[in-house]
Formats: C-alpha cells, sequence, structure tokens
C-alpha cells in the first residue's frame, strides 16, 4: 500500500512539476512579447507554445504508463476479504446510483428549460404569423375597396359618356 501511495505522490509531483515548467515558460514568451511591445503573438511564439503543449503531453503519456499494473506481475501486495469486496460494491453502487439521479435530475431540468424554450419560441412565431396574417388581410381589404371604388367610378364616367353622346347625336 504505501509503495503504491509513494508512487502515486511522485507521479503527481512530476505532473505538477510539468505544468510548472510550461507555465513558467509560456509567462517567459508574454513577458518577452509584452516587453518588446507585442500585441499579437506571432507564428514563432505559438510555434513555442504548440512545442511545450507536446511536451506536457508526452510527459502525461509517461506517467499514465508508468501507473498502469505491469501485467506480466501479479501484485504480491493485494489482498481483499469478502466484506472488503462487498462494502466496495456497495459504495460504488451507491456512487453509480447518486450519478444517476443527479444525471437524471439534471436531464429532466434541461428538458423542462428546453420545452419553456420551444413553448415560448412557438409562442413568438405564432404571434408574428398572427400579425402579418392581420397585416395582409388588412392590405388586400384595402386593394379591393380602391378596386371598387374605381369600378365606381369608371361606370359614372361611362354613363356621363353615354348620355353626352346621345345628347350630342344628329337626328337623321
Amino acid at each position: 500500500m504505501l509503495k503504491q501511495g509513494l508512487k502515486a505522490l511522485g507521479q503527481s509531483l512530476l505532473i505538477v512539476a510539468g505544468v510548472g515548467y510550461g507555465v513558467i515558460k509560456a509567462l517567459e514568451v508574454f513577458e518577452t512579447d509584452f516587453q518588446s511591445g507585442k500585441t499579437q503573438m506571432d507564428a514563432a511564439t505559438v510555434k513555442r507554445l504548440d512545442d511545450m503543449e507536446e511536451r506536457l503531453i508526452r510527459m502525461e503519456k509517461s506517467l499514465e504508463a508508468l501507473a498502469l499494473p505491469n501485467p506480466s506481475q501479479p501484485p504480491n501486495d493485494v489482498f481483499v476479504t469478502r466484506q472488503e469486496m462487498n462494502a466496495a460494491t456497495e459504495r460504488l453502487s451507491a456512487a453509480l446510483d447518486s450519478n444517476s439521479e443527479r444525471l437524471s435530475a439534471a436531464l429532466d431540468s434541461n428538458v423542462e428549460r428546453l420545452s419553456a424554450a420551444l413553448d415560448s419560441n412557438m409562442q413568438r412565431l405564432s404571434t408574428a404569423l398572427d400579425s402579418d396574417i392581420e397585416r395582409r388581410f388588412e392590405v388586400q381589404n384595402r386593394s379591393v375597396q380602391s378596386l371598387r371604388t374605381m369600378v365606381a367610378r369608371t361606370d359614372e364616367l361611362l354613363e356621363q359618356v353615354l348620355e353626352s353622346i346621345e345628347a350630342n347625336s344628329i337626328p337623321a
């Protein structure tokens, strides 16, 4: 147990050291850029940051590889009783139940929020469509009224022309 604890501590310290190194290097880059008056990162700076990120990723992968147990060598300090196994199973089951309940609550909350947003959007769309249809009916109604007025005026003018022709006709 102690061996595993020390191994985990060593891995954690290596990760922290790697992150610290990356942060220091990034701050150095930003400091030199700030002192030189640069406000935008040039291609060289971006390349250096990408290189540092790649190194950190490689370090993390190396640490993960070190953390994995060696399958060819069986662990000699791992003996679990049936009670410990049952207790661990119960803890895992409780954690899964808790996570399931939390996920279910989050899902219900999201469904309610999305449903409310959908209702709101549908109401706005319905209102917009209603007002647009009403506006179009009003425009069409005005057009029909104008057409009726023009037809009535044309009828009046036609009657006047016919009366004028009859009044001015020459008897034969």
